[in-house]
């Protein structure tokens, strides 16, 4: 009886494999923050795009980020080479209405980041490379 138990045990620990899991978001890499909110609810629909590629999503604060996809870590690299040399050009804008997009740099533990609900508030570049990223999540998606 005992040896049948360990023999049942041992296959299903057999049966488990482990794969790469990606690193959190707060793993160091740098990464853009992006996403919108605001309305009725209130709801916040983010995204984490890492420099190695991982996309991962979730409600911006509440819950934990849950991995979702992966990017090319090439098209990573530079969208994050454009978000950073926005933020070399222009300071953080905080300006969200009822509904707002964002989109944001971080590194090293601090967060810079545009909060637009009108478009003509944030540099046109931070408009572009935000509809562009939204464009990219189906590709992105695993």
């Amino acid at each position: 009886m005992r040896w049948s138990m360990l023999f049942v045990i041992g296959l299903f620990f057999s049966g488990c494999h482990t794969s790469k899991i990606p690193q959190a978001p707060d793993s160091g890499l740098d990464a853009i923050t992006f996403g919108h909110g605001g309305g009725f609810t209130g709801a916040v629909h983010a995204f984490l795009l890492q420099e190695d590629g991982h996309l991962f999503s979730g409600d911006g604060e509440l819950t934990p980020y849950k991995h979702i996809g992966k990017l090319d870590s090439n098209k990573a690299k530079q969208y994050l080479s454009i978000i950073r040399r926005l933020f070399d050009q222009h300071a953080p804008i905080n300006r969200p209405g009822n509904t707002y997009q964002y989109l944001g740099l971080s590194h090293g533990g601090k967060v810079q980041k545009f909060t637009w609900q009108n478009e003509e508030d944030v540099p046109k570049e931070a408009g572009i490379l935000y509809q562009i990223l939204k464009r990219a999540l189906p590709e992105m998606k695993e």
